[in-house]
Order: C-alpha cells, then structure tokens, then sequence
C-alpha cells in the first residue's frame, strides 16, 4: 500500500509528535509524515512535495484563523486539509469548511479511531470535489467552445449566463447582457410566441420538455435573422430555470430559397411539355386521329396512365414549394361545410370507382353550418384523403364520411376499413415522402407528399388535422375547419 503523503503545520512539538503517534495506530493506513512549525516553513514544503493530507494549526506564529487555512488552500488545492485546533468555535468551525478545508476537530478529542475516521472522510470529499471540478470544467469546456449560442434564463426571464457563441451571434458582451432579459433578443413580434414557448416547458408533464422552434432573432446592430430556438426547463433550489440554445439559420434559409426556386424552375419545365405529351395521348387513345390496334391501344393507356402519374407528382411538388416558401394564394370565403363535402364525395367518386369503392356521406340532419375558407383549397384536401381512403380500401369496402361540431369548429371525418397504419409510421405520417410501407407506391400509387401537404394547407385555414387508427380495422382522418365567426375574429386580430 502506498502511503500518505502528510504535512503537520503545528508551532507546538508535543502537539506534532501526539499526531504522528495517533497515525501510526492507524493500522489499516501507513503515513510519511513532514511537519512544519509555520506558514513560511509549510511553504517551502509544498513547494517542494506533494502531499494528500494536510494537519493545520490555527495559531500559528505567522498566520491566525480562516486566512491560515485560505492560505495553505491556494497553495496545495489538491490536498485534504483538516483543521485542528484547541478550542471549538461552530462560527469558526463552519468558516474553515466553507473556505476549503474538510474537516475540524479540536485536539483533546482526537485519537487513532477519531482521525482514521475523518483522513477517510476528509480524503472522499476531497476526490469528490476533484471529480465535481473536473466535471464542470469539462461543461464549461463545452458551452464555451459550441458553435451555438447557450443561455441560462431564470423564471422572470433574465439571462444569468451566456457563452462566446452568444456573443458572436448576438454581439453583446457578456458583461452588457447579463441580468437583461431575453426578450431583448428577439423580434417584438416573437414576444408572445416566446413567452408562451417558456410557459409551455414549464408546465408539460413530458419527461423529455424540450421544445424546438423557430424565431426571429435581433442582434446588437439591430439586425434581424433567423433563428432555431431549442428550450428546455429545470429545477434548482426550488427556482425554476431554464436554458436556451439558439442557432443561427441565415445560411440554411438561403440554401432552402435556392433548392424551392430550382425544384419550382425544374418542375415547371416538366409541366409544359408533360401537360402537350398528355394531351396528344388522349387524343390518340380516343380514337380521334385514328384507328388504334388494341394491342397499340394498352400500351399508350400504360404511358398516358403513368404519364398521369408523374404530372400528379410535378404539381405535389410544386404546391409543397409554393407553401414553404409563402407563395401559395388563399382565397376564402363563408361556405355550407355540407354543400363543400358533398361536392366533394360527387368528385371523388369516379376515381374510388376504379378500386371498386363507394363514398358514402351521412345523413347531415340539415346542418349547413358555416365555414370561412378556401373552398378550392378544402376540395383539394378532401381529394387527398378521399382518394387515400379508397385506395387503401378494400374491394367493395364503403368510405364514410361524416360532418360534426367540434367545440368551435366543424369536423370532417373520413374513415376507411382498410389494414390501417402500422404504430411505428404514426408519428411521421404528415412528414414529407412518407408511406406506411415502400411497397404502398407501388400498389397503391402516390408521391408521399399529399398528406404533408394536406396537413400545411389546413393549418394555413386556421384548421386541424389528425387521424386515429386501429391495424386490420379502419382509419379515421378527421379535418377541423373554423366556423365562420371564429375565422372571422382571427382574421379581423
């Protein structure tokens, strides 16, 4: 067993020599034991070894009290140090531990027993402390050297730390911004949204509350840019904090503009000639130009239909550019739900008819309720799902459809009996290019775009959408429209 490295800074030889006999009844430790008789002398000796264990006297010659122990804590911050004294003082006691030292113990009470007990202790807390240092520098290492920005907050929302990143995004120095509060950094516009954001993490009872969204950030210069804003909350001491990490996202927006603008050129260019191809064909499989062998004849239908096909998949992408980009057009307007679902259902019909599939629409009892929308757009969204439904119907099977009220809106559900949607696709079904299965595209057809799509258009109407569904029994996709005063008074906001 290695031994322990001791110094005893003790002005009284007896005292000294009581310690080191004390230490050497300690059977379970063996100890190599230095003594100094002053604060000069411990020094010359820590500056030349290294010791784990420190006995420090607090009347000392030249240094008295708490400044003696702060003193041998700058010079030997690895060491444990145990103070030991002739008299107990709780003030003076406390004040010791409270500036470095591990333990104190006043010397008519020590014995083998006694300091074996406490060099343990003392030595645990002393690893412990070096182990909590060495963590928390490699954090501050961390925070520091993040490329994103890193803020602490508290409940009244003022920022208690921020790291380099913050600095260089934001331009504010550390000194200027501490005790502002966060708000300083963000659009007026994004106040309510962001305050609304950090009550939202409070309050979730998910384990995981971390929240990720996106926000118009201000800096220094009074420059706008934006930004992605992850939140999460904790507690300390009873306070409820809360730390920020924001991301500068100026480069991925111009790389979005660009990559919408050049799917949008290309699939415009597609269009055209796509849109003249199509159109010939038709022609062609009439019988209007001429007579067409029947062989001949299967063939152009197989290209005209996936002609089709690919002109389905050229106008989802272009709605989905038009949409992330702000470009898409909506025009609303009151209209009956009921009259806007039965066109529908009556539009519908003829492409269930090719999977051999009825849409039914329930018995309404008469509700003509109003919705302010875009009844072009909300055609277009019930295409969507109706055609969804029917295609993942089976032969013969029955797509309903049904109008209620929910709470101030009007609920469209739409329920197919089909094999329904796998668990593990739930959650990532609105995203974009997403089917339940590969295989779907090619049984069922489809792009992966319209429920992404669809889920954007109804949001952008003030609506909801969602879905319920139940493996080998049926699928409800159901649509919340604002009634007409509602959408009104927010539009009028």
């Amino acid at each position: 067993m290695e031994a322990i490295r001791v110094l005893i800074v003790e002005d009284n030889l007896a005292d000294t020599r009581l310690i080191e006999i004390y230490l050497r009844g300690i059977e379970s430790l063996q100890f190599d034991c230095i003594s100094a008789s002053c604060l000069q002398e411990a020094r010359k000796h820590i500056m030349d070894n290294t010791f784990d264990l420190i006995f420090l006297d607090l009347g000392l010659p030249d240094g008295q009290g708490i400044d003696s122990i702060e003193h041998i804590v700058d010079l030997s911050p690895q060491s444990s140090i145990i103070v030991m004294t002739g008299i107990y003082n709780a003030n003076l006691a406390s004040g010791a531990i409270n500036v470095g030292a591990q333990d104190y113990i006043v010397k008519s009470d020590a014995n083998s027993l006694i300091l074996e007990r406490t060099i343990s202790n003392a030595m645990q807390r002393s690893r412990l402390k070096r182990e909590l240092e060495k963590t928390q520098e490699t954090f501050h290492a961390i925070i520091e050297t993040a490329n994103d920005a890193i803020i602490t907050i508290d409940s009244d929302f003022v920022i208690h730390s921020w790291n380099k990143a913050a600095q260089f995004i934001f331009g504010y120095h550390k000194d200027e911004i501490l005790g502002q509060q966060i708000f300083l950094l963000f659009a007026k516009t994004e106040h309510n949204s962001l305050r609304q954001q950090i009550d939202s993490t409070f309050t979730t009872s998910d384990s995981n509350n971390t929240h990720l969204a996106e926000f118009s950030a201000i800096n220094k210069t009074q420059q706008y840019f934006p930004s992605e804003l992850s939140l999460a909350s904790w507690q300390s001491d009873s306070q409820q904090h809360y730390s920020l990490v924001v991301r500068d996202i100026t480069e991925r927006h111009k790389v979005d503009v660009i990559k919408s603008e050049f799917v949008s050129t290309v699939s415009h260019e597609l269009r055209t000639p796509l849109t003249s191809l199509l159109g010939s064909l038709k022609l062609v499989t009439s019988g209007v130009v001429c007579a067409i062998p029947t062989t001949a004849l299967e063939l152009l239908e197989i290209a005209q239909s996936n002609g089709d096909r690919l002109l389905h998949l050229i106008n989802d992408i272009l709605d989905m550019s038009k949409l992330e980009q702000g470009h898409m057009e909506f025009h609303y307007e009151e209209a009956a739900i009921v009259n806007v679902v039965e066109e529908a259902v009556t539009l519908n019909q003829a492409y269930a008819d090719k999977y051999g599939v009825s849409i039914q629409l329930d018995d309404v009892k008469g509700d003509y309720a109003l919705v302010c929308t875009d009844r072009l757009r909300l055609l277009q969204v019930l295409a969507n799902i109706l055609s969804n439904a029917a295609k993942y119907s089976p032969k013969n099977g029955i797509v309903t459809v049904c109008i209620s009220h929910q709470g101030s809106y009007m609920r469209i559900s739409i329920t197919d009996k089909g094999l329904g949607i796998p668990e593990e696709f739930q959650s990532s079904i609105f995203n974009r290019f997403t089917q339940s299965d590969s295989s779907d595209t090619r049984k069922a057809g489809g792009t992966g775009l319209g429920l992404h799509i669809t889920k954007i258009m109804v949001e952008e109407m003030g609506g909801k959408i969602g879905f319920k569904s139940v493996t080998n029994v049926a699928t409800t996709f159901y649509i919340d429209i604002p009634e007409a005063t509602v959408k009104a008074a927010r539009l009028a906001k």
